[in-house]
């Protein structure tokens, strides 16, 4: 089939390349005005593939231009009207980072760890009316450990959506694409989030705290706090312990005990940083 791309970061590139290695012809690339295309455009140069930097009200006219079989959105930041993704003879698929219906929206994978989701994943489906609602093609979960961040997490879900993009490509192509409506009632969202999203409400949790900080860790703006003398104060890593009953350091003569949802400092003399204490059932 004739695919045309449309997107501008890594997993947009990902795609590309997936879709590129693959027997199915990727005749253009089309980036949004606004944004850092440097990498997919030296991509495109160098597998000779058209490109092209558009606005959304342009779009239309290379897609006619163009006559794919099929777009694929990765990454494209706008909604997409209907005479552009019903243009193609097999329409237009996304692929997005979450399990659909859950987490629609701009910004999924930063929304599952600051929410404390145990799992994300990849969904690629077709493009309707509304915001990531369209019919399921196919999905497939992935893990979110306590030891990611955004970046671990970003890195398996844009090299699942590569191999899952091409997989529907090969089913639509040979009319056996399944098209799983999605359920409604089950729907999340995960809107854009702006930097000053980020500041940490030190009266929270330990956990919603350090979700808070993996999610935004750098490019992503980090999380922040501001001291009372003046001056922002930027984290980009942290942990939470996980096991209770560990001494794990001194402030000034007191010992920080983990316990079962944070820390405490007790004063002993019979402790030594690195102690771990018995736990009675």
């Amino acid at each position: 089939m004739k695919v045309l791309l449309i997107g501008w970061n890594e997993n947009a590139q990902k795609c590309a390349e997936s879709i590129f290695a693959s027997k199915h012809r990727l005749v253009g690339f089309v980036a949004p005005e606004g944004f850092d295309i440097k990498s997919v455009k030296l991509y495109c140069e160098k597998k000779d593939i058209n490109f092209a930097v558009l606005s959304k009200q342009n779009l239309i006219e290379y897609v006619k231009k163009l006559s794919p079989d099929i777009i694929v959105s990765a990454s494209w930041p706008w909604i997409l009207k209907s005479d552009v993704y019903l243009y193609p003879k097999y329409g237009t698929i996304n692929v997005h980072a979450s399990l659909l219906p859950k987490n629609r929206g701009q910004h999924p994978l930063n929304w599952a760890i600051i929410r404390g989701e145990k799992q994300t994943g990849v969904t690629i489906h077709y493009i309707g009316e509304g915001i990531d609602d369209g019919d399921i093609i196919l999905q497939q979960a992935l893990p979110i450990e306590i030891n990611d961040n955004i970046n671990s997490v970003r890195d398996k879900v844009i090299h699942l959506g590569a191999e899952l993009v091409v997989q529907a490509l090969d089913l639509i192509q040979k009319g056996k694409a399944p098209a799983r409506k999605q359920n409604q009632a089950e729907a999340s969202f995960a809107p854009k989030r702006l930097p000053g999203d980020g500041e940490i409400s030190w009266g929270a949790p330990s956990k919603d705290i350090f979700n808070l900080i993996r999610a935004l860790a750098k490019p992503y703006p980090s999380a922040f706090s501001y001291k009372k003398r003046g001056g922002i104060v930027k984290i980009s890593k942290a942990f939470v312990p996980d096991r209770p009953g560990v001494v794990i350091g001194k402030y000034k003569n007191l010992f920080i005990v983990t316990t079962g949802d944070g820390v405490i400092l007790v004063k002993s003399q019979d402790l030594e940083v690195g102690d771990k204490l018995y736990i009675p059932e």
